[in-house]
Order: C-alpha cells, then structure tokens, then sequence
C-alpha cells in the first residue's frame, strides 16, 4: 500500500500486539474513518492477502462456498467489511477451532459488530476488537514542532475565544465518556442477552 500522505494512526501498535496473539483481531468503526487503510497498512507490510466484500463478485463467492474460500485463504488475511457477510462466521470460528495460530484474520466492519448475534456467538473467545474513531487531533497535527496536548497544556491556541476552547473541550470529553460507555455495555453486557 502506498503510505505517503497517510497519517499514521495512534492505533496501529494495538493493531500489530493483536496479531501477534490473537487468531481474529476486529477493526470496527464508523464508514470512511481508516478501518481498511489501517488494516491494509499493518497487513501488507506483513504479507497478509485482502479481500472485501464491497465488492459483488467476491461476496457471491463467499455466499455460495463460505468454506472453500476460507479453505483457500492464505494463513494471513485481510476480510474487509465482513458484516456483509455473516455466513462466514461461523466458518471462521471452525477455522480457529482447528488452527489458532495469532495474526490469522484481520476483519474490518462498519457497523456495531458486536451487536451481530452470529459475530457475537462465533467469535467470543476467539477475537480481539478495536475501536476506530475519526482522527484524533492529535494524529491530526502530529506533524506539527509542538505536539498537539503540549500546545494543549501551555496555553498555544490560535483561537477568538477560549471560551469556545472550553467548551470544545469539555465536549469533547463528555462525548468520549459516553462513547466508552456505550462501548462498554455493547461489548460486556448485550452480547449476553443477545441469545435470551
């Protein structure tokens, strides 16, 4: 993959650790906010293969022989966009089950994978997820001579209003508790009563 003007992502070492332990690592997020450009960044440097399913042909494949195509991946792979496909959940899970060897599959999905019933109940156990958000500003401005939160802590904004800072701020922070909430009890709570 071409990597010149990507910005690299706070994420990516959490990536890399994943792979090298677990046989499944999720990448889930939003659309359009660096699930395949991560995937694909960390991947191919490593020689994963890369399939998606956003693209027809390949997803008719996989819908009709699920089993042939996992049993003619290579042992490191890349399944980008993976909700659209959930009959190949289970079939992952009997891949694992047969090799659990770390750094197997990468996924990628934009919508709440955890939330999928067959994602939940085939992979639990067998799969490391990360959540993606949208650049950091850190990531952001991580070019800049001055990071981000040392211009943060000294005081450096070029801005009308530090009241509008303030505020931007504690937004920020609000928005941020409530999204590890969320994450929170999708992950540790729902997928339990996805079954009852």
């Amino acid at each position: 993959m071409h990597t010149k003007g990507i910005i690299p992502r706070q994420l990516r070492f959490l990536l890399t650790e994943s792979i090298e332990d677990s046989p499944v690592t999720l990448i889930h997020g939003p659309r359009q906010c660096g699930k395949t450009t991560l995937a694909k960044s960390v991947g191919e440097q490593l020689g994963y293969s890369y399939f998606t399913f956003d693209d027809t042909d390949t997803r008719v494949v996989v819908q009709n022989d699920p089993l042939g195509f996992i049993s003619d991946c290579s042992d490191h792979v890349i399944l980008d966009e993976i909700q659209l496909v959930p009959e190949l959940f289970r079939i992952l899970k009997l891949s694992v089950d047969r090799n659990r060897k770390p750094g197997r599959f990468i996924l990628t999905g934009s919508t709440n994978m955890l939330l999928v019933p067959e994602l939940a109940d085939a992979l639990v156990g067998r799969m490391e997820t990360i959540r993606l958000h949208p650049f950091s500003q850190q990531e952001i401005e991580q070019s800049q001579s001055t990071p981000f939160l040392e211009r943060l802590f000294a005081g450096d904004f070029k801005t009308r209003s530090k009241k509008r800072l303030a505020i931007w701020l504690i937004g920020s922070w609000s928005v941020a508790i409530l999204k590890f909430l969320t994450t929170h009890l999708v992950e540790n709570v729902l997928p339990g009563t996805a079954t009852m």
